[in-house]
């Protein structure tokens, strides 16, 4: 009965997780391409299985929230303002809220609300610092992070691996873990055919 019980909330989040893929293209693809650089780099990091599995599955809907902003913000192709960017921080807190009312993310929720928090203190929702901030959490926010950069948008072209690896590079122990980041650039560097399949996947 629990398992079936899990599997709806799984169908569930997986509905409305493509009901933001057909607003958003880029929202369910660069959450698919999170999960795999999670499940990737997770295994480098020798995560217990049952931590593989929590990291997995917050980065396949840490973006679940963006259901609950508004296509003027989340289609907008130039800068968000500063109320738009207000609204858009909004998104890992509903996120939370659509995946709580299962079992089956109980253990993810953790890595899904801090996953834009930054080691510095200045991020959000609850400007957690340092290792106040869950480790699957920072973890899941650099495979975002490089995705997102790596990504072409209608208002930027997407940049190179290694510029996205500079710039990783560049935010470590500000927006993102140094010790974590040190290890996945690393990595990246050594797994560039992984990397650019994953990569390959792009809309």
């Amino acid at each position: 009965m629990n398992h079936t019980i899990q599997n709806f909330g799984l169908e569930l989040a997986n509905t409305l997780k493509n009901t933001v893929g057909a607003r958003d293209h880029y929202t369910k693809e660069h959450s698919d391409r999170v999960a795999e650089y999670a499940k990737l780099f997770g295994t480098h990091l020798e995560l217990d299985e049952e931590d593989l599995k929590t990291l997995i599955l917050a980065a396949d809907f840490h973006d679940i929230g963006k259901i609950g902003i508004s296509d003027s913000v989340l289609l907008k192709e130039g800068r968000l303002t500063d109320e738009e960017y207000t609204k858009i921080k909004l998104h890992p807190i509903i996120s939370v809220n659509i995946l709580a009312g299962s079992e089956t993310f109980k253990d993810a929720i953790p890595a899904v609300r801090h996953h834009h928090e930054r080691i510095d203190g200045r991020g959000y929702p609850d400007g957690l610092k340092g290792e106040q901030i869950p480790r699957l959490a920072r973890i899941l926010s650099i495979c975002d992070t490089f995705d997102a950069i790596t990504s072409r948008r209608v208002y930027r072209e997407q940049m190179t691996i290694e510029d996205a690896l500079l710039e990783i590079d560049r935010v470590k122990d500000a927006q993102l873990d140094k010790e974590l980041a040190e290890i996945f650039i690393e990595f990246v560097r050594t797994n560039l055919d992984t990397i650019n399949k994953v990569m390959a996947k792009k809309q």
